[in-house]
Parts: C-alpha cells; sequence; structure tokens
C-alpha cells in the first residue's frame, strides 16, 4: 500500500527525520525504514537498467553483465563466482542494472531531494522521497528467505547470504515473481557507500 504524505513545514521535515519504532525484541527505538530521494516527484521508481535498456532489458542483461565481468575480473577474481557481486561492483561503477539505490539516512534521501541539475527550476516542481519497510518487506520473501535472516540474526541479507540461497537471476526471478524482493547491504568497498549509509533492492523482472 502507497500513502502519500505533502511536506510543507520544517516540523514535518523533523518528524521524517526522527520517526522511529519501539522494537520489543530489541528493546529498543528504530526506524524500519529505508529512503530514496529523487528531486522530481513526477519521475518513476526505476533502476538504471530500466531506464537505459527499456524494452530490451531482459534480452541484453545478461550481456552486459558477462561483457563487465570478463574485464573487470582482473581487478576482482571474486567476480566470476557470484552474479550479486557483479550487480554490485557493476552499479558502483556505473553499469545499468536491475539494483536500485536505497539509504537509511533520510538526511541523505533529503539532499538528493533537493539537489536537482538544474537548480534554477527546483521551485517549478516538488520533490519526493520514497520510503520502505524493509521489515514488511522482509515478511513477503519466501519462507527460506526469511529462515536465513532470522539464523543469522539479520535485518538484511549481505551478498555472501543471497549467494548462499540463489545463484542465478533466473531462478531469483522466478522465487520472487511480482511480489516480493530482496534488500541487500552492499560490501563497504567504497567510503561513499558507508558515508551514505547505501543498500540496495533486487528488482525482479516480473516487476521491472
Amino acid at each position: 500500500m502507497i500513502t502519500t504524505v505533502m511536506i510543507k513545514t520544517m516540523e514535518g521535515v523533523s518528524r521524517l527525520i526522527f520517526e522511529q519504532f519501539y522494537n520489543s525484541e530489541q528493546e529498543r527505538y528504530r526506524s524500519p525504514f529505508l529512503y530514496r530521494g529523487l528531486p522530481n516527484a513526477d519521475f518513476r521508481l526505476m533502476t538504471s537498467l530500466q531506464r537505459n535498456c527499456k524494452d530490451k532489458k531482459e534480452e541484453i542483461e545478461g550481456s552486459i553483465l558477462r561483457s563487465f565481468t570478463k574485464y573487470a575480473q582482473h581487478e576482482d577474481p571474486q567476480l566470476k563466482e557470484s552474479i550479486w557481486r557483479q550487480l554490485m561492483i557493476g552499479q558502483h561503477h556505473g553499469l545499468p542494472t536491475r539494483l536500485m539505490d536505497w539509504t537509511f539516512s533520510p538526511l541523505i534521501a533529503l539532499h538528493f531531494a533537493t539537489s536537482g541539475e538544474d537548480l534554477s527550476k527546483m521551485d517549478q516542481h516538488d520533490s519526493v522521497i520514497w520510503k520502505l519497510d524493509y521489515f514488511e518487506l522482509n515478511r513477503m520473501l519466501p519462507k527460506r528467505y526469511q529462515d536465513c535472516l532470522r539464523k543469522e540474526n539479520a535485518a538484511m541479507l549481505t551478498v555472501e547470504m543471497l549467494h548462499s540461497l540463489v545463484d542465478t537471476l533466473q531462478a531469483y526471478d522466478e522465487e520472487m515473481k511480482d511480489h516480493s524482493m530482496v534488500i541487500v547491504e552492499p560490501p563497504s568497498m567504497e567510503q561513499r557507500i558507508v558515508n551514505q549509509y547505501s543498500y540496495f533492492s533486487v528488482v525482479p523482472a516480473a516487476i521491472g
């Protein structure tokens, strides 16, 4: 379910920043949300693969990743072993992928929502911050994915955990269909990822 909230005051911004809920298992107040900021509310939630490859995305996704791995594996031999690592490293270097960036910090999302390419036109449209409840999303995952999260006492899968569950995009798409998707915590391969509290959703083909 999508709920739209208009924020027009600093009080509304403060509520967004400090919104937290009590977690009875951790006995702490924690936020269950990830955020994504866009400078124009008319922009759709789209991956770079959807945006750049359009209706050819499923046809050429595999070729893009194979070509990238062919040359990039000289710098990172582990690329050959994991399709998920190919996606993460490729996304980091500007490759069109099915990954979508999110952040744990609403302040980072606010930065991207208010930093359009043409700042002189920012007052001509609304910005938008998408908020995703990853706890709810985890409850929609297939059971064995939920079991993995419980076993590892984790809220999100790592690249290694995801690889242990599924090792091809085709198998992932078959399991997720159009009603669930995985949130992945990327490896801390670069300081920007750490600073921006970055996470990725792996968008299934049926959703994209």
